[in-house]
């Protein structure tokens, strides 16, 4: 494949010139932006060595491929590492979103499964990677942080505020949240409202 461009030399005059043959995989030259920088390579090339039009087109093709190559190297380990696991970007918004909307309800894996198009056994492994933490152990945690929220903003007794926030009562909260913040709601709340 050759294309023609024109080109400025050392001495200022324009001419045609025949670009070096492209390897069939380089899209980069294809676009405006790696024209561009083949272009400007070119002619820092040709007037700081003073180098003539075919020699400075060959070394600025040379250089641009590297860039290419470069690109699509880092590109290939970034997108490689996304594909190890975990939700993707999008999928997990989906799933915080989701949950949080819905979390004074029950929710399922595979109902969340299902909600980003995977199988339940692959849902677990990537949410907890993405996560750091089980799907369970994620739910409790949003439940006792909106439980919180609400014991700070609301004057709300301990069962409503256990209900929606999704757990099946008081007790239940009182245990869980006992076992994860150190201490029971009504000292928390006791202690946060009056400091």
């Amino acid at each position: 494949m050759r294309s023609e461009i024109q080109a400025t030399g050392a001495n200022g005059t324009t001419d045609l010139a025949v670009m070096p043959s492209l390897p069939p995989h380089s899209e980069f030259l294809r676009h405006s932006t790696g024209l561009e920088l083949f272009t400007r390579l070119r002619e820092f090339i040709s007037t700081t060595w003073g180098i003539d039009t075919r020699t400075s087109m060959l070394c600025a093709n040379e250089a641009v491929l590297s860039i290419e190559a470069q690109l699509q190297r880092r590109t290939s380990v970034i997108c490689h590492r996304k594909c190890q696991g975990g939700l993707g970007m999008c999928r997990k918004q989906k799933v915080e979103k989701f949950i949080d909307a819905h979390l004074d309800q029950r929710i399922t894996i595979s109902e969340l499964a299902s909600l980003v198009g995977l199988s339940s056994s692959q849902f677990q492994r990537a949410f907890k990677q993405s996560f750091g933490e089980a799907t369970h152990m994620y739910l409790i945690k949003r439940r006792i942080e909106r439980a919180k929220t609400m014991m700070l903003s609301r004057n709300e007794n301990f069962a409503d505020i256990a209900l929606a926030c999704g757990f099946s009562d008081q007790s239940h909260m009182t245990r869980l949240f006992t076992r994860l913040v150190g201490e029971p709601p009504n000292s928390w709340r006791r202690n946060r409202v009056y400091a």
